[in-house]
């Protein structure tokens, strides 16, 4: 059983009276203390929520510091995006007229993107070579973003 030790800071979410708290606690509970991000919303009633939640209360009240919601950059977003398979991405990139012969031939003078070309089973969206594929076809990272998010849902 999780228990909560001591609340270390807490920072606004984009959603109001939604909170990350920075905390200590023993997640495991076998007495190893880590220090974890722990998502606090009102009502929180399960394991050690409602604990965090009163600390944060407490935190408030006794106008302790809380950092201000920063939404993510596009490169944060693109960071958390999950691996497609090698089959998902070679359906989006057809879908747009670049084919398996096109890629092979852009990377014929670089024998590591070669590899990771021909034998990655999945590829992240940050991936260099990813990023060197859309340089080189003359797609944006907004366009290659919609073409992720196509591809995760085939």
């Amino acid at each position: 059983m999780s228990n909560f030790i001591k609340l270390l800071g807490v920072a606004e979410q984009a959603i109001p009276g939604h909170y990350t708290a920075t905390i200590i606690a023993d997640i495991d509970g076998d007495g190893t203390l880590e220090t974890v991000e722990y998502g606090v919303s009102p009502g929180d009633s399960h394991g050690i929520g409602p604990d965090v939640l009163a600390a944060v209360i407490d935190w408030k009240h006794r106008a302790m510091p809380v950092d201000p919601f920063v939404p993510p950059t596009a490169h944060d977003l693109r960071q958390r995006l999950p691996a497609i398979s090698r089959r998902q991405l070679l359906r989006v990139l057809l879908d747009i007229g670049i084919t398996e012969a096109a890629i092979d031939a852009v990377l014929v003078n670089d024998p590591v993107g070669m590899i990771e070309w021909k034998n990655a089973s999945y590829y992240s969206r940050l991936h260099p070579l990813m990023t060197s594929l859309a340089t080189l076809f003359g797609l944006p990272d907004d366009q290659v973003d919609a073409l992720w998010g196509f591809a995760l849902a085939i």
